[in-house]
């Protein structure tokens, strides 16, 4: 496992050189990956990386010998370096985790992803009576998209077409990872555990 951290990823010299890592390292697997063993390549920052083609191949391929797991901050970043294909990225995508969003524009796509429901609504008349209109409504408006992720702390988890709503915890809630884990100084809750 080769792990790069991204303290460097912002100056261009080292950008240059991760792309051309990762380029090569693609399209090794590609060329020559084992239909019994599956490479996972974890992309945590991939919206400094830039466009890379073989990425945009690798997504379309997606299946038996490679995985891609990138970590974009927002939808925007995606479309800014993939224009034509960045919804190729989201429908390969085996499962989509969202949290913490602050942007609109990612958030009226997950509204709109989520889908819509029929609502029947009574008006009443004039004359004393009533009728029932059809109309459709968004499951979650961006707004709520926003607050259900910022506010109240959920991770959305989308797969095979449904959203879930999930408890967003931290690693110290759970006994096996606190176990694992130094205390960290900044979650005195966690410092807490690890004097007990």
């Amino acid at each position: 496992m080769t792990t790069i951290t991204d303290a460097h990823l912002f100056n261009e010299q080292y950008g240059r050189w991760l792309r051309l890592l990762l380029q090569r390292a693609l399209n090794e697997v590609m060329a020559t990956g084992n239909e019994h063993q599956k490479v996972v390549f974890f992309l945590d920052e991939f919206g400094t990386v830039g466009e890379l083609s073989s990425v945009a191949s690798a997504f379309g391929l997606a299946g038996s010998t490679l995985a891609l797991w990138p970590f974009v901050q927002d939808l925007n970043q995606l479309q800014r370096d993939y224009r034509a294909t960045w919804q190729t990225f989201i429908a390969n995508c085996c499962a989509q985790t969202y949290f913490g969003i602050n942007d609109m524009n990612t958030a009226e796509h997950i509204s709109r992803e989520w889908g819509d429901y029929e609502q029947q609504k009574m008006s009443m008349q004039t004359d004393g009576g009533s009728s029932f209109n059809q109309q459709w409504e968004r499951f979650k408006r961006p707004e709520e998209v926003v607050r259900v992720t910022q506010r109240d702390r959920k991770v959305l988890l989308r797969r095979e077409g449904r959203f879930d709503v999930v408890e967003q915890a931290p690693y110290y809630a759970f006994a096996n990872f606190a176990a694992r884990a130094r205390p960290d100084p900044y979650q005195p809750s966690s410092l807490a555990l690890h004097q007990a």
